[in-house]
C-alpha cells in the first residue's frame, strides 16, 4: 500500500480493510465511498436529529450485530517523548462527530489503524534526532492492522491542542491521542467486542 498521493492510499487501505471483513463473514457498507453529499467537505455525512455529522468510513454488519469503524492508514505510530509512548490520534473534531453518531445510532464507532512501519515492542524509545524521519529507524516494514474503540480511546487518551502540526490541525481544535499499548492486533479482538473485524 504505497503511493504518493495520499488520499489514493487512504482509499487503498480502506478497500484493504473491506475485503479482510468481508473475508470474515461481514458486511462492509463503504460510507467513505459516499463523498460529496453535503457542499465544503469530501468527508462521508449522514443526517441526524442534531444536523448533519461526519460518518466513520464504514458501516459493518455480521450476525444481526453493527458498528461504524473509521479506517486510518499510518506510516507509523507517533512517539511523544513527554509521556514516553506511542501513540496515534484522531482530529478532535472527528472525535466530537463520531461520538455524536455513536450515542445516536446506538452502535459503536471503533478506530481501525493500518501501520506500515511497527516498532518491535512498545519498549522501544527513539532518539530525539529521529522525530522527524517517516519512518524512524527502529520501527520496521509491519503491515499491522490495530484497533481500538473510541470509548476506550477516549479514556485512555487526551485531548492535545497543538496537535497535529503544532497548530492543532486544518480545524485548530487540536486531537485525541491514545496509547498504542491499548489497541488489539488482527485477530487478538474477542467478537463479543468487534464482531466483525
Amino acid at each position: 500500500m504505497r503511493g504518493d498521493d495520499p488520499w489514493e492510499r487512504g482509499a487503498a487501505i480502506e478497500r484493504a480493510y473491506a475485503e479482510t471483513v468481508t473475508h470474515s463473514g461481514g458486511i462492509a457498507m463503504p460510507l467513505c465511498a459516499a463523498t460529496g453529499n453535503t457542499k465544503g467537505t469530501k468527508a462521508p455525512m449522514m443526517t441526524t436529529v442534531d444536523g448533519l455529522k461526519i460518518a466513520p468510513d464504514f458501516l459493518l454488519v455480521r450476525r444481526g450485530r453493527t458498528l461504524w469503524a473509521e479506517v486510518k492508514g499510518k506510516c507509523q505510530p507517533s512517539y511523544h517523548f513527554k509521556s514516553g509512548r506511542w501513540e496515534h490520534g484522531l482530529d478532535w473534531h472527528l472525535v466530537a462527530h463520531y461520538s455524536a453518531v455513536q450515542r445516536e445510532s446506538g452502535a459503536p464507532v471503533w478506530i481501525v489503524v493500518h501501520e506500515a512501519h511497527s516498532p518491535a515492542s512498545d519498549d522501544i524509545r527513539p532518539r530525539w534526532a529521529w522525530r522527524h524521519m517517516t519512518p524512524m529507524p527502529c520501527c520496521t516494514p509491519s503491515g499491522l492492522w490495530l484497533c481500538v474503540s473510541l470509548d476506550d480511546a477516549m479514556a485512555s487518551g487526551g485531548r492535545r491542542a497543538e496537535w497535529p502540526n503544532g497548530r492543532g490541525g486544518r480545524y485548530g481544535q487540536g486531537g485525541l491521542l491514545w496509547p498504542r499499548a491499548i489497541m488489539r492486533k488482527r485477530g487478538e479482538v474477542p467478537t463479543t467486542a468487534h464482531p466483525v473485524y
